[in-house]
């Protein structure tokens, strides 16, 4: 009888796991029927030819030539996948759905790591994969659920301090998306106040993150830049390197409409302070200089006027002055909780020192400071970095142990 008892304890212990994997059965079930064999979707198209190239003719001036503006692992990994299995898009999708299973497995343990409840990391899972442009990255031939398997997989090497792991998935990440240096940046930046603070050098860490650089700086020697060797480059880069102040204003208000649960869940700790009312005036004069606009290279493509989903439906649902309206609201709001970010880290730097959320808040900061020198401002492009604002913010209020007490024991 005891042994019974301890087993059906047991399994309680573990009843959200079983949900998850409930969850992402019927998840990638329904993927599959509705999308497995639709033809190609968006960017797709193009992602699909490259993955053919490297697949056909993999040598070092595919390499340095090949037509996309992206490192190349993912067209790589799909490649492989192809040579193994089919080049056919629906066997290519299969891929895409088995990375997205591991992506979302990972973001579950990581993310009980953090928030050390089992029940709030199965909602992290859930509230990310519902992103419309997860759904779509779960399944069709797209870069970025690599891109996050590798980010999450960074966090954790990073909180577990598992140097090979955040070698492997520094280069993963980086090889995957270029701008995802914000992260190497904030653990770098992470280490050496740390090693200031305790005169504690950690060589093994910074070895780990020099040989994450390694493959993508032998890349950018190949290119002799930071992208391909095409003539995409001279299409793109006609201006140079330099920062897009409207893209840092598309990426603030996105804080605001893609964490907008958190936000609201931790508005009292967001909102109760006076820094809330005396940033607004700062707020509004960026805002007026610097307007939610679309990226250049998209307007020349005459194929989209947006700058992604979320903006496409505002211009569908709404006239153009209630949509600017909507954007500088989310612009304040998303200005209000980074700036509360800011402050709260300041004040509080001594006692954060080696502490993961130092890590994670500097993660964000050089976001913001990388991500607009790009030039192409997207909405997806804010979505790597949506992990660490969701523990930032999770861990803003010290109620959410006891929160998920209650919610264990009603369930």
């Amino acid at each position: 009888m005891k042994s019974i008892n301890k087993v059906i304890t047991e399994a309680k212990d573990y009843k959200t796991e079983l949900f998850l994997i409930i969850y992402l059965f019927i998840y990638i079930s329904a993927l599959s029927i509705w999308g497995i064999q639709q033809p190609a979707w968006g960017d797709e198209e193009h992602f699909f030819e490259t993955v053919k190239l490297f697949g056909s003719n993999f040598t070092l001036d595919t390499l340095r030539t090949y037509k996309e503006m992206s490192t190349p692992l993912p067209f790589i990994l799909y490649a492989l996948w192809g040579k193994l299995f089919s080049y056919e898009l629906p066997m290519l999708r299969v891929f895409s759905l088995i990375v997205a299973a591991i992506t979302y497995i990972i973001l579950y343990v990581t993310s009980l790591e953090i928030v050390k409840c089992r029940w709030h990391a199965l909602l992290f899972v859930i509230f990310f994969s519902l992103i419309p442009y997860n759904i779509g990255a779960s399944l069709f031939i797209f870069t970025e659920m690599l891109t996050f398997l590798f980010v999450i997989l960074f966090i954790y090497g990073a909180m577990k301090r598992v140097y090979w792991l955040i070698a492997v998935a520094g280069a993963g990440m980086l090889l995957s998306r270029q701008y995802t240096v914000y992260m190497i940046l904030a653990l770098i930046v992470h280490e050496l106040i740390y090693t200031i603070k305790n005169k504690k050098f950690d060589f093994y860490k910074f070895v780990s993150l020099g040989v994450a650089c390694m493959p993508l700086a032998g890349l950018i020697i190949l290119w002799n830049g930071l992208c391909p060797d095409s003539n995409l480059r001279s299409i793109y880069l006609t201006d140079g390197l330099s920062y897009h102040p409207v893209g840092a204003t598309l990426y603030i208000a996105q804080v605001a409409i893609y964490l907008f649960p958190f936000i609201l869940v931790r508005a009292k700790e967001i909102f109760r302070s006076s820094l809330t009312f005396s940033a607004i005036p700062f707020g509004v004069l960026w805002y007026w200089f610097f307007p939610v606009g679309v990226s250049p290279v998209v307007l020349a493509g005459k194929q989209y006027t947006t700058n992604g989903y979320f903006h496409r439906t505002l211009n569908v649902l709404f006239p153009l002055e209630i949509v600017n309206i909507i954007f500088a609201v989310s612009f304040l709001i998303g200005f209000i909780v980074l700036l509360n970010l800011i402050v709260r880290y300041l004040i509080t730097f001594k006692e954060m020192i080696g502490d993961l959320n130092q890590f994670l808040i500097l993660s964000v900061f050089f976001f913001f400071l990388i991500q607009p020198f790009s030039y192409l401002w997207w909405e997806k492009y804010f979505l790597p970095i949506m992990p660490s604002l969701m523990f930032v913010l999770y861990q803003l209020n010290n109620n959410s142990k006891k929160i998920c007490g209650e919610l264990h024991g009603a369930l």
